[in-house]
């Protein structure tokens, strides 16, 4: 019988982070991929209309569905913690939220005048706050910087 090998998800980051060809088109994390990836997979879990914002250095990813939370089971921290595979996507694709988690020094989430924060500097959070609550009732936004 085959025995299953429990991975740590710390040595994944480090894979990740050691080797960002893995996941960027040019080899270096930029804002724009970790952005569009995040808008297209709110897209694919019922988002009907996703907005992209700068704020300073930040990007604001904002969907007018909670596509983090669909899933009762899940809590919003889940998917930045863990690589979810994601077949709705493309059958080797993994959900970005774990990337942020790879390559952001802080992470926010927000949704219904909630704030999460996800990863943080808590000096550089502080300068998000203003721009997460504006996000409309309803919808979930992430914020994250490189």
């Amino acid at each position: 019988m085959n025995e299953l090998t429990k991975i740590d998800v710390n040595d994944v980051r480090a894979k990740y982070l050691s080797n960002p060809s893995f996941v960027f088109r040019r080899g270096i994390p930029n804002l724009f991929e970790l952005s569009m990836a995040i808008a297209e997979g709110a897209f694919y879990l019922g988002c009907s209309k996703v907005e992209i914002e700068v704020f300073k250095d930040w990007q604001i990813v904002k969907g007018n569905h909670d596509w983090i939370c669909e899933n009762p089971v899940k809590s919003e921290i889940f998917f930045f913690d863990h690589l979810v595979p994601f077949p709705e996507l493309d059958i080797n694709s993994a959900h970005w939220e774990f990337y942020l988690s790879v390559y952001c020094v802080c992470i926010l989430t927000a949704k219904d005048e909630i704030i999460t924060v996800i990863k943080e500097n808590e000096y550089i959070a502080l300068e998000i706050n203003q721009a997460l609550e504006s996000v409309p009732i309803g919808w979930r936004a992430v914020a994250f910087k490189l």
